[in-house]
């Protein structure tokens, strides 16, 4: 597995574990929630790790695009619920 394809699979790892921290953080389920921010932040320690100090930045950088990305999501599909159940 090369670098490109290790961040492609940490991105893809931090989106789910972000979107459902945000799905159970609103939906009231606070404890949840933080057990989801520290399996990603487990996961981002590991993607420095792997590919270490001189994709710091890009890694982070990565978390942060993806943090935005599935808080979108999550409150996207929330919308959706509750205009559903209207």
């Amino acid at each position: 597995m090369n670098k490109t394809e290790i961040l492609e699979t940490i991105e893809w790892a931090l989106f789910s574990e972000r979107v459902n921290e945000y799905d159970a953080l609103l939906s009231g389920d606070k404890e949840t929630s933080w057990l989801y921010d520290a399996s990603a932040a487990g996961q981002i320690k590991i993607a420095h790790q792997l590919l270490g100090s001189r994709y710091y930045h890009q890694i982070n950088k990565l978390a942060e695009t993806v943090a935005r990305k599935a808080f979108s999501e999550s409150v996207n599909k929330r919308q959706q619920r509750l205009q559903a159940a209207l």
